[in-house]
């Protein structure tokens, strides 16, 4: 009897989300089938994402769920929605690895940028009093530690690059490039100081 009356409470939510949007309701699913969402994240890793991204992404996946539920056709709700939470959890898996293979493929050697800018030795010989020589190999060494956006950040930071044309092709947005620049600048004046160079 119990039981019937939880599946019935659970039919309710369902109907309520569906048809008013509401809240709470999703609320309530969401805390019955948080020990299966647990289990869900701690099985999958995301580069970036932190619990409450993990909640946010549930619920979104929950509400759609609700939306396209149809219990008539016999199968249970806490099924179909670990079904659907798996896939989503995997395509969003997928993509972060295909962003990091692209990433991997725009990667540019220090050599083809300097072949690409023949004046990019003359603006890091600004940076110090050290011999250019030096100074190359320093920034070889700098250059390695950041990441794909860190090094557009520093780009742009050297006047190789602007904001608009990074955030151009929409892998990145506005506030990524800012944070980027502001992450580079802060890693060359420590690199610069730990490796004895005048910025």
């Amino acid at each position: 009897m119990e039981s019937l009356n939880l599946l019935q409470e659970e039919q309710h939510w369902i109907r309520a989300v569906k048809l008013q949007h509401s809240s709470q309701s999703l609320e309530q699913l969401f805390k019955k089938y948080r020990p299966m969402i647990e289990n869900l994240c701690n099985l999958h890793q995301l580069r970036l994402y932190d619990r409450e991204d993990w909640y946010q992404e549930a619920r979104i996946v929950c509400f759609e769920t609700c939306l396209i539920y149809d219990c008539s056709q016999g199968s249970k709700f806490g099924s179909f929605f670990k079904l659907r939470l798996k896939n989503h959890l995997a395509n969003l898996l997928r993509y972060q690895l295909a962003f990091k293979r692209r990433s991997n493929v725009a990667t540019v050697s220090f050599e083809q940028l300097l072949q690409e800018d023949p004046e990019l030795e003359d603006l890091l010989a600004i940076f110090g009093r050290a011999s250019n020589e030096r100074i190359i190999f320093e920034y070889r060494t700098f250059i390695h530690q950041l990441s794909t956006i860190e090094i557009k950040g520093f780009q742009i930071l050297l006047g190789l690059n602007t904001p608009e044309q990074v955030t151009q092709s929409g892998t990145y947005t506005k506030v990524q490039v800012q944070r980027a620049m502001s992450r580079s600048r802060v890693k060359f004046r420590s690199f610069c100081q730990a490796h004895g160079l005048d910025t």
